[in-house]
């Protein structure tokens, strides 16, 4: 025996504080059955309490929902059940309950607190065959003026792929007590087509420099010499010959100086031996 409230009989809205707060507390307890192994699969407001006397919260029934081994035919009659809503769409397709399917309930959960709780589907089982069919992408909730770091929570805790979805409850507990928006995540799919758009972006910029026109030059025949373009490469082969000119002197220049710097020794030589 509970002593407390169910939180399906909690007047909603929650004011945000008091919702964070609960959610906080689901995540604590289920963080605890995680770590031991255990997946709660039922996360409900109808198997979360509130305290009366403290505010506390406890969450039960785990494992209600972990009986993936029932038959198709057994396990199909839940569906009818309006607690069917909180269940991941990939549990709805008859897979296990996992860490995963836990935090899109607690996603639910919270979208639940802070809305008004009849806007609960009249007809789960249609709500069930709208988010099978992806018809229906967001939750039958309404909310209005939440903070954005919540309404950010929420949407990442009921990613369809449970990949991109928290990687743990205590990443959801973190992003509510710090106030701070989660940094959405992308799957393999999104990650290619981004490789994809990035490589045909770089085949686009070759093509466009080779198609960019270099330019041209006229052949030499054409050049008029009188011209801007012959004068130019006239005075170009001007300086060209003069250097090769300069380049070849200089040797006999030298060859002349030692030449003349011996007779001249040799003229100094004679006349100081001479005296």
């Amino acid at each position: 025996y509970i002593d407390g409230e169910v939180l399906s009989n909690i007047k909603t809205p929650v004011p945000v504080e008091k919702a964070v707060e609960i959610i906080i507390s689901v995540c604590d307890a289920v963080k605890n059955a995680h770590e031991k192994g255990f997946v709660h699969g039922s996360i409900t407001p109808n198997n979360i309490f509130v305290l009366t006397n403290n505010w506390k919260v406890k969450v039960a029934d785990f494992g209600i929902r972990k009986a993936v081994s029932e038959p198709v035919e057994q396990r199909a009659k839940w569906l009818f059940d309006p607690s069917s809503i909180f269940s991941a769409p990939e549990v709805l397709l008859g897979e296990d309950s996992t860490i995963k399917s836990d935090i899109y309930q607690i996603g639910l959960v919270l979208a639940y607190l802070l809305s008004d709780g009849k806007n609960i589907p009249s007809d789960p089982l249609k709500f069930v065959e709208d988010i099978l069919s992806n018809n229906n992408k967001q939750h039958p909730f309404a909310l209005t003026k939440i903070p954005k770091h919540i309404e950010d929570i929420i949407n990442l805790c009921l990613e369809k792929d449970p990949l991109l979805r928290f990687a743990s409850v205590q990443e959801i507990a973190e992003h509510l007590s710090s106030k701070s928006s989660p940094r959405k995540k992308q799957n393999f799919l999104d990650i290619m087509q981004i490789d994809l758009a990035l490589e045909s972006s770089d085949e686009i910029s070759k093509e466009q420099e080779n198609e960019i026109e270099k330019p041209k030059v006229p052949p030499e025949e054409s050049i008029d010499k009188n011209s801007d373009i012959g004068l130019f490469k006239k005075d170009i082969e001007n300086e060209e010959r003069n250097a090769k000119i300069n380049f070849i002197n200089w040797p006999i220049i030298l060859i002349l100086i030692a030449v003349l710097a011996g007779i001249l020794y040799s003229f100094v030589v004679i006349f100081f031996l001479g005296e």
